[in-house]
């Protein structure tokens, strides 16, 4: 199957099994830019090849999750591709583990929950009458 086809294919797949989200825009999109990297047949894509692009992507600066969600579009494509010409024991050149920057450490979950809990931000203290500060003072350099 030749990359137009496949491409294709893909697309009316994406559409069909998300109708209602943005995946099978990002996830085209994601595709075609790795099909303007490396204009090989899909079948001939190595793993060098999609190393070779996440560099890219991050030489250009990409956000870290930007270039995760290209990768498992990428291995989405893969997966698709192989299944459909019927190469299903062909291995996929690409592996998250190994080609998805990886993120930054998340709070855990339990702390989110909380920190959502808490009024944010706090509510400021209320001006007392003699704690020896005043906005008038401060303007003149002296304090009250």
């Amino acid at each position: 199957m030749d990359n137009t086809t496949a491409l294709q294919k893909f697309e009316q797949h994406l559409r069909r099994r998300s109708p209602d989200r943005s995946t099978p825009i990002h996830y085209l999109s994601d595709v075609r830019q790795f099909q303007q990297f490396c204009p090989k047949p899909w079948a001939e894509v190595t793993r060098a090849d999609v190393e070779a692009f996440v560099d890219h992507g991050l030489d250009l600066g990409s956000p870290p999750t930007t270039l995760q969600r290209r990768v498992a579009a990428l291995k989405v494509f893969f997966d698709f591709a192989a299944d459909q010409s019927e190469q299903a024991d062909r291995p996929n050149p690409l592996q998250p583990s190994r080609h998805a920057p990886r993120r930054g450490e998340r709070l855990p979950r339990d702390l989110l929950r909380s920190l959502a809990a808490m009024s944010w931000p706090p509510p400021l203290p209320t001006a007392r009458r003699g704690c020896g500060w005043s906005a008038s003072g401060a303007k003149n350099g002296s304090s009250s």
